[in-house]
């Protein structure tokens, strides 16, 4: 049982009595009228706004109609009190022996109470977690699991014919390149060289979601060297570069990923691209490389790129380069117009840094000198 349902049926049963009566106009409309928990409890258990939203209608005072109202619902077995409230509202309580007819509905109904039928056995599919079977699961996949079940049993609880399901992608272009790396691997294994480029790249996916980062690049290379525009390997790289903290490398690779997509100028996941190799540039400029500049570590990718004729050509460069280059140029001419002494605007970035008084609220530029004993 719905106890708020329940008294609203009552509650606009004795206004269809008050009308009958002849105290209230005839056909008035009680679609509005409520009973919901009072504000405080200790006005009740109930409260219905049935006078005040029916006194325009009426002609009549909230109060004049709350009254004889109240009077009505008092007369039920299950009300024991009430009151009126302020202008007009009714609140109720309700009597022990409801409350113990309704502990008596839980226990027979077990599981099935609260059942509701708003859902009319409409069909709901409800899909969740569904990982990709190659590569790794995360916290999110755990979380998915989580909601998904507890969404699912919600609709069934309201009434819906629900069908669970975790979706098996174990076809479409992954799953063709996991099997293409394992072949691979077999005849390694077997002494024979592998010559798909495809075959690398997926074994570099999947050394790069176990993070064996040196390995996924050395696949990811020679999967390069075999294909040397193919986009989807150049965005492979980028990742693992990006995984190492190498970030004009990911930058790099992430710009090659983009000058070969097919509509870089309009598309989406050039957008997406960019604004990923604009923060890698400004963040490599903050954090210091993991391998010294010039070491083979560090020149490996871009030696590669020359060897099998990676490189692009300068007509490919993206317009969004070319508008990079003219902004920094821009930047350089107003910097050296203001002085040495002029900072670039962007370093004015104001930050939550504590002080010693314990004043969290204050705030200072980032690049102000902090005191150590700042520190806590």
């Amino acid at each position: 049982m719905n106890l708020f349902a329940h008294f609203q049926q009552i509650v606009r049963a004795e206004i269809e009595a008050l009308a009958q009566s002849g105290r209230l106009p005839a056909g008035l409309d009680i679609n509005r009228v409520a009973v919901e928990p009072p504000r405080e409890a200790a006005h009740g258990d109930l409260a219905t706004n049935a006078a005040m939203v029916l006194a325009k209608a009426a002609k009549k005072k909230p109060r004049d109609i709350a009254e004889p109202l109240l009077a009505r619902l008092k007369a039920n077995p299950d009300v024991v009190d009430g009151a009126v409230a302020g202008p007009g509202f009714i609140n109720l309580k309700i009597a022990d022996a409801f409350w113990r007819d309704r502990l008596r509905e839980c226990l027979k109904a077990g599981i099935a109470y609260g059942d509701s039928p708003m859902g009319q056995g409409a069909k709901v599919n409800v899909e969740y977690v569904s990982a990709n079977p190659t590569g790794p699961l995360t916290v999110g996949h755990a979380r998915g699991a989580v909601v998904g079940d507890a969404l699912a049993n919600l609709l069934l609880k309201a009434g819906y014919a629900v069908t669970k399901e975790y979706y098996i992608n174990d076809a479409g272009a992954q799953v063709d390149k996991l099997g293409q790396s394992t072949f691979l691997r077999y005849k390694e294994a077997l002494g024979f060289s592998p010559t798909l480029p495809r075959g690398f790249h997926g074994m570099a996916r999947s050394l790069l979601a176990r993070n064996q980062l040196t390995e996924a690049m050395n696949q990811a290379q020679a999967a390069l060297r075999l294909s040397p525009r193919d986009l989807e390997v150049h965005h492979t790289v980028g990742a693992i570069y990006e995984r190492m903290h190498k970030y004009e490398e990911a930058a790099a690779a992430y710009g090659n990923y983009v000058n070969l997509l097919p509509n870089k100028d309009t598309s989406e996941k050039a957008s997406w691209s960019r604004a990923e190799i604009r923060f890698l540039r400004s963040f490599a400029q903050r954090v210091p490389f993991e391998a010294d500049p010039g070491t083979d570590d560090h020149q490996r990718f871009m030696g590669d790129q020359r060897a099998c004729g990676a490189h692009l050509t300068p007509g490919e460069a993206s317009q969004d380069d070319a508008r990079d280059q003219r902004r920094d140029g821009k930047r350089e001419i107003r910097q050296q117009e203001r002085g040495p002494e002029a900072r670039p605007a962007e370093q004015h970035v104001r930050t939550e840094v504590p002080d010693p008084a314990g004043d969290i609220g204050r705030r200072r530029p980032a690049d102000a000198g902090v005191d150590p004993t700042d520190v806590a």
